[in-house]
């Protein structure tokens, strides 16, 4: 799980640092850019469901989902992703991508939290070095952006 959430915070982040670079000065509609992203993790999920039928030994049904799982999908994929990808990329118009990164960098921090004070769930030290990590840069990002060592901006 650990390297999922790395590889995810390595592809967000390029997609925040690429969105800026390449749509600073230019009218691109935000309602596109989320559909083709929505269709592009639709495809990849899709790939690595009919492949992980090879995986595993049960396999999987669509049908085992059942009417509360398929909510549960369609409810994580307007509003957890689709929603939220449109309202990141739309603010990212008006403030640099260090910012955005900054933002999002509270994303681990809030599900951390909650997942402690509603689940009890409890995080290691490593964790938490790497919670600091992921602050630390961010922030490091963001004052670099103060120095002028980094001067792109996106509106």
């Amino acid at each position: 799980g650990d390297l999922i959430i790395l590889m995810a915070a390595v592809v967000r982040g390029a997609q925040i640092y690429l969105f800026g670079r390449l749509s600073a000065g230019r009218m691109i509609c935000e309602i596109n850019v989320t559909i083709m992203a929505l269709l592009l993790v639709s495809a990849l999920s899709l790939v690595v469901m009919l492949l992980s039928v090879f995986w595993y030994e049960a396999g999987f049904s669509m049908g085992d989902m059942g009417m509360k799982g398929w909510a549960i999908v369609v409810y994580l994929s307007v509003l957890g992703t689709a929603f939220a990808f449109l309202v990141q990329l739309q603010a990212a118009r008006f403030v640099t991508s260090t910012n955005v990164a900054i933002l999002l960098s509270t994303e681990p921090l809030f599900a951390a939290f909650f997942a402690w004070a509603i689940l009890n769930e409890t995080l290691t030290l490593l964790q938490l070095c790497g919670g600091v990590i992921i602050v630390m840069s961010a922030l490091a990002g963001r004052l670099a952006e103060k120095a002028n060592f980094i001067t792109e901006r996106t509106g």
